[in-house]
């Protein structure tokens, strides 16, 4: 199974991964077998994503690349995820921080390169002088969905001991700390 989506994810998409300047997460199908995900997640996402799920509904996988966004639109696309089941894939060359990570591990099964990372931060709010503070209440929300989607408490903790202008990260070397299975592609077999 994960042969014929890495080729059609995996090498399929460099061109949309590298659009900058998108306001808004963009929503794709690739080749009938994947959905796929790229860009900042905002407000009205979630619509667009169980559109084209109410089109393919036979598509299991989601390929994702994205910095981040909306918390509670993340949320609710890790819970369509989870709820059916699907495989997460980061996509090839793509990155997947803030609440990125969070839809990602909602996958039933979760695929990335090995030497990718998946950048974790609490969720903040911007004061007018431009300056972040922790939302505690929104980074509650990603603690229960993390609980919910069996990620364990070690990673959910370290949400609240960073700061909102930092994040951590994990990778291939910290998935055994945190308790995270994720299958892991070697670089050099999907060239």
């Amino acid at each position: 199974m994960y042969s014929m989506i890495k080729k059609l994810v995996i090498g399929a998409v460099t061109a949309l991964v590298m659009v900058s300047g998108v306001s808004a997460a963009q929503f794709n199908v690739v080749e009938d077998k994947a959905f796929l995900i790229t860009g900042k997640i905002i407000e009205g996402d979630l619509e667009q994503f169980q559109n084209l799920m109410i089109a393919y509904p036979n598509i299991g996988t989601v390929a994702i690349s994205s910095h981040g966004g909306s918390v509670y639109e993340g949320i609710n696309i890790a819970y369509e995820i989870a709820v059916r089941s699907m495989t997460t894939m980061v996509v090839k060359d793509g990155v997947c921080n803030s609440i990125c990570p969070i839809i990602f591990l909602s996958g039933e099964n979760k695929v990335m390169m090995e030497d990718q990372v998946l950048g974790f931060h609490p969720a903040f709010t911007e004061l007018p002088d431009g300056t972040k503070e922790v939302s505690y209440e929104a980074t509650g929300h990603i603690a229960w969905w993390l609980g919910v989607v069996g990620v364990s408490n070690i990673l959910v903790s370290k949400l609240f001991e960073v700061k909102p202008t930092e994040l951590f990260m994990i990778g291939k070397n910290q998935l055994e700390e945190f308790e995270l299975n994720i299958k892991l592609l070697k670089r050099q077999d999907h060239e």
